[in-house]
């Protein structure tokens, strides 16, 4: 919580000290893919062994030298799990395929700092929402009685916009577990972003 508010008043203060004459409101188009940091998504040895994680999300943006944001978009996410027996040798499932989708809805605290006339860096911390639509058909213990249907991801990013051309990177933490019926590692991604912003 200290570094979020380390965060939030460096972006207070350098947006205010180097702003320039910048349009109140916003909005724009994110395409993003995320990276997992985390692979033990349960304490009974179910792990991740792949990752198709994309997103897309629309937003808007008001403000002066601080920006409030709110998106609204979809996240992909194709997951291949594996389980091991308590015997810790043989396989309960093995690289089982299971596809998840979600709506996502971000909410961020945003700075400005322009570094030429079309050129600006654009730091941000933030809380990203996710409730899940849909579970595909599998085999195996997913569903919606044993996933958790409302991930929460806290969320500290570093955008760079060349115009109207975005691409950032940023870190998203989990504030819950992967599973709701059982104890497991919170989620944790790299991610990074294209788009546009007008």
């Amino acid at each position: 919580m200290k570094k979020i508010l380390i965060v939030i008043l460096l972006t207070a203060v350098c947006s205010t000290t180097f702003a320039q004459k910048q349009k109140w409101r916003q909005f724009g188009l994110k395409i993003e893919t995320n990276f997992t940091l985390e692979r033990n998504y349960a304490n009974d040895g179910t792990t991740l062994d792949g990752l198709v994680n994309p997103d897309a999300y629309l937003f808007f943006r008001g403000g002066k030298f601080i920006y409030g944001e709110i998106g609204f978009g979809y996240n992909f996410f194709k997951g291949d799990f594996s389980r091991l027996n308590p015997d810790g040798i043989t396989y309960a499932f093995q690289n089982e395929t299971v596809k998840l989708h979600s709506l996502m809805i971000p909410i961020k605290l945003m700075g400005y700092i322009p570094l030429g006339k079309v050129v600006a860096i654009e730091p941000y911390v933030g809380v990203i929402y996710q409730p899940l639509i849909s579970i595909s058909n599998n085999s195996i213990d997913f569903s919606k009685k044993t996933l958790e249907q409302n991930m929460l991801f806290a969320n500290a990013g570093l955008d760079f916009k060349f115009g109207p051309i975005v691409i950032g990177a940023s870190y998203k933490y989990g504030l819950n577990t992967f599973f709701a019926s059982k104890e497991g590692k919170k989620p944790q991604f790299v991610n990074v972003c294209v788009g546009f912003q007008f």
